[in-house]
């Protein structure tokens, strides 16, 4: 007898196929090339298998290179991420090549640019501090944030309003007041 109240699947009403007649999006002539130690980037690159997101990284690229090519903005959208596994020198020399021309980050950018800025290094347990309210950090990062930046004027007061901690049952979104 189970502890659980759920009765088993009825399987009665499910039909079954040969694998080999299902149609499938990836097949072994689809797969990675061995790479060589003397293999440069490109050819790296042209080694990997051609579907998913490999396919979308080949036509990002080729649009960039496009875009370059037409002296035409070429705009990055990136999260935190990006910064945090250490990949600004990657962007630095993209700019210093011509192929990044703006980059949009959200939030997260902003606080791992500023601490590898300040101290060398970044990306706290979020985990061990966001569920306490510690809003110590995000506070302190806001005084290098340009005072021309309005969502700072808008964080900084949400934060001071609640003494730097999380309001009880805080779902992580400041609400915003609607114009009259």
């Amino acid at each position: 007898m189970s502890i659980y109240d759920f009765q088993p699947i009825n399987l009665d009403e499910i039909n079954t196929y040969e694998l080999a007649s299902r149609p499938s999006k990836v097949t072994v002539k689809d797969f990675a090339k061995p790479v060589s130690v003397d293999d440069s980037l490109k050819e790296f690159l042209e080694k990997l298998p051609n579907i998913l997101a490999v396919q979308s990284i080949r036509e990002i690229a080729k649009a960039i290179k496009r875009a370059k090519s037409l002296n035409k903005p070429i705009i990055w959208g990136i999260g935190g991420h990006v910064i945090k596994t250490g990949l600004s020198p990657t962007l630095i020399d993209l700019m210093n090549r011509g192929f990044v021309s703006a980059i949009a980050g959200n939030g997260a950018v902003l606080v791992h640019d500023t601490e590898i800025a300040l101290v060398g290094f970044t990306s706290e347990d979020v985990d061990a501090t966001l569920g306490e309210g510690d809003f110590g950090a995000a506070y302190r990062h806001l005084h290098h944030v340009s005072p021309d930046d309005r969502a700072k004027d808008l964080l900084t007061e949400f934060i001071l309003k609640h003494n730097r901690a999380a309001p009880p049952d805080w779902d992580g979104v400041i609400p915003l007041s609607t114009k009259g």
